[in-house]
């Protein structure tokens, strides 16, 4: 049986009161088990990019909670980490240095926290560019660089924010199979990955459950397991099934 590491439970948020409020998330709830790539979808402006930041306990919910593996979390832990869209590196920090922020507050000496932080570049295939700045890097290294940061910490829940829109084509190929390879293989320490993205044929490529989301207040309106093989075609049949699926329920959504 699937070991539950996450529950999202009748989460809602709004802003203003009275007639002046604006519901944006209703009563959202599902759960994820271990080993398992959780992807959420929806159209633009139905607030995925918030509810990942309420998972990461970088927001407060107005009502609802999150819990992981079965404490309450209201704030960010060390064993969450996020992968954010705009690769959010300090330019006047190295690679190494942008990695080791993640393990400032471990208590770690110098020397460990350097040795974590070349491992994790090295994972990432940016070994020997420890000491490239932002501004050297291309845009899928500085993503790389986000996830050597993000996974440096042995997290046990990845979560990512449209981690691959602003990357090429190529590249965001390249890294959403590296990214993927991380909760697959199991002598990794990530558990489990939650992503959100709007771009359909990318969740069904990746995913192993989808929750599509309507627009705000936005709601769960459609929950599908995807039991396609890997590596998945997107020419295939039944991929294709899946994305027409999605593309309903975002369409139907939209009225």
């Amino acid at each position: 049986m699937a070991k539950k590491i996450l529950s999202v439970e009748s989460i809602s948020l709004s802003y203003g009161q009275g007639k002046q409020e604006v519901r944006i998330l209703d009563d959202i709830s599902f759960s994820v088990n271990e080993y398992e790539f959780f992807s959420i979808v929806g159209p633009s402006g139905c607030g995925k990019s918030t509810l990942i930041r309420i998972i990461a306990g970088l927001q407060s919910p107005t009502s609802g909670k999150i819990v992981y593996k079965g404490r309450e979390i209201a704030s960010p832990t060390g064993d969450i980490s996020m992968i954010f869209q705009n690769f959010a590196l300090f330019p006047w920090k190295t690679a190494l240095e942008n990695v080791m922020l993640a393990l400032e507050s471990k208590g770690m000496s110098s020397e460990e926290m350097v040795k974590r932080g070349m491992a994790a570049l090295k994972e990432v295939d940016l070994n020997g560019f420890e000491s490239a700045y932002p501004a050297e890097l291309s845009g899928g290294m500085k993503q790389r660089v986000g996830v050597a940061r993000a996974i440096v910490s042995d997290p046990d829940l990845l979560l990512m924010d449209e981690p691959f829109s602003s990357l090429d084509d190529l590249t965001a190929e390249q890294l959403r199979w590296e990214v993927h390879k991380l909760v697959k293989d199991k002598k990794m320490p990530v558990k489990a990955v939650v992503m959100v993205s709007h771009n359909v044929e990318e969740i069904v490529e990746l995913s192993d459950r989808i929750i599509v989301l309507s627009r705000p207040p936005s709601r769960i309106i459609d929950s599908m397991d995807v039991k396609l093989p890997y590596p998945r075609s997107r020419g295939r049949r039944d991929f294709l099934n899946v994305t027409a699926r999605i593309y309903k329920d975002l369409y139907a959504g939209e009225k």
